[in-house]
């Protein structure tokens, strides 16, 4: 059995797609699996299940080879269609800049506050991207695990959204109790937010450098722990996070230590 994970950088491994940096490829290796790498950087939610989609559309995958693993990212961003152009990966906050920047100028306002960054529009269609995946996989007889990479609603600055409307003229009830029914999608403890309680309750640096706050090789092996215990076991008692030992340490394949004080990265 191979496990193929679909999702942004967080599966994908950053920054050049590297194992170790990849949440697919350690989970996989806790549970003796191969590991197939349908993740992209950048992904939104909606590309993560167009790749599933056509993953398997195409006989890349199939229930009787692959474990799936879904790690959903954040909700505003989007695979976008503009007059005879396409952005695969479009994000307010960086495609604004530079691709048509005059263009993007003119209305940035409208784009970024009322469609793009609305909560409404970003949880509706994420949400049908999750339950589409489900009903996908349910249907073919896939094994299937599915988590939060990254927090699905959230302004691109790190701040929560929960301002949307629950009716059957905004986003209907039964979407959300679907998307809570799903077996197989673990809620209790989200990656980016694993990485914040490394750094403040653990006092390990979680991170790939002091800029750039894509989880490094130690912060993802240790959340592999969580989910390959989840997959095997039903749950995990490796959360919440405590304070570790002044002489805890992980090491890499070589035996090489992984393990970074915080105070080496303040």
């Amino acid at each position: 059995m191979k496990l193929a994970g679909f999702g942004c950088s967080y599966m994908w491994g950053w920054p050049k797609g590297d194992n170790e940096n990849s949440i697919g490829y350690q989970t996989a290796q806790l549970l003796d699996m191969k590991f197939e790498n349908f993740a992209r950087q950048g992904s939104g939610n909606d590309l993560i299940y167009q790749t599933l989609l056509t993953a398997h559309q195409s006989g890349k995958i199939n229930p009787n080879d692959n474990y799936i693993m879904i790690g959903w990212s954040e909700g505003f961003r989007r695979k976008v269609f503009y007059k005879n152009k396409v952005w695969e990966i479009f994000r307010p906050d960086t495609t604004m800049d530079s691709v048509d920047k005059e263009y993007w100028d003119q209305h940035s306002d409208a784009l970024f506050s009322d469609y793009f960054m609305n909560t409404n529009q970003m949880y509706y269609d994420s949400l049908k991207n999750i339950i589409g995946a489900y009903h996908f996989l349910e249907n073919y007889g896939y094994k299937y695990m599915m988590f939060d990479a990254m927090t699905i609603l959230n302004d691109g600055q790190g701040n929560n959204l929960d301002k949307y409307k629950v009716n059957k003229f905004w986003i209907p009830q039964e979407f959300l109790d679907m998307k809570n029914s799903i077996k197989n999608y673990f809620t209790d403890l989200q990656y980016n937010h694993f990485l914040i309680d490394l750094k403040d309750v653990a006092e390990i640096w979680p991170y790939y450098s002091k800029t750039d706050f894509h989880p490094n090789e130690y912060a993802c092996k240790e959340y592999a722990k969580i989910l390959r215990d989840v997959i095997a076991f039903g749950k995990s008692d490796r959360y919440p996070i405590v304070p570790l030992p002044e002489d805890y340490e992980e090491v890499d394949d070589s035996g090489n230590s992984i393990t970074q004080p915080l105070e080496d990265n303040s």
